[in-house]
């Protein structure tokens, strides 16, 4: 019995061969096998959670391993499906956010050391693509004021309004 915490990480070879009593000895038997005594580590570095992202964008994380990196994959849809991202140590996984609706969302990271030991992460990305929606309701086209110009509208965002902007310019284009 050899206890697995003292072998390391890698490929062993086995020997075996049996000798009986009158002290005759067998063929040798070999058997090579490989120990992994941990899962591979990884995670998404970019974006950061406290960034809001929008269109095509750009996934980047780390895998590690004393046996190496073989595979990593990504899922932006609850695990439902993984894709091959691009590079091992240091990967990247590039999506166009209007595949998913806005919000926060979990990114799976599945990770493969050479021996074929898994690994599964999760990461967040928050997404946004739905600019806000405006309605400018006075002044009307064509309307004719003087003194004071009353404006009234509203607008409506599905995560978060921070501003609004206004000009008005004049038909001569002088501000």
């Amino acid at each position: 019995d050899i206890p697995l915490l003292s072998l390391k990480d890698n490929e062993h070879t086995i020997t075996a061969y049996a000798v009986d009593l009158n002290g005759v000895k067998g063929d040798e038997v070999k058997r090579v096998f490989r120990v992994s005594l941990e899962e591979p580590k990884g995670a998404m570095t970019s974006p950061e959670i406290e960034k809001t992202v929008r269109g095509t964008v750009t996934l980047k994380g780390w895998a590690s391993d004393k046996n190496d990196i073989e595979l990593v994959q990504i899922s932006v849809d609850n695990g439902a499906t993984f894709n091959d991202a691009k590079g091992t140590k240091e990967w990247s996984y590039t999506f166009n956010t209007s595949v998913v609706q806005d919000g926060t969302h979990v990114v799976f990271i599945r990770i493969y050391d050479k021996y074929g030991i898994s690994a599964l992460y999760s990461s967040l990305i928050n997404v946004d693509n739905t600019p806000p929606n405006l309605k400018l309701e006075l002044p009307l086209d064509d309307s004719k004021v003087s003194k004071r110009i009353f404006m009234s509208g509203r607008t409506i965002d599905n995560i978060d309004l921070t501003s609004l902007f206004i000009t008005i310019r004049s038909l001569e284009g002088k501000t």
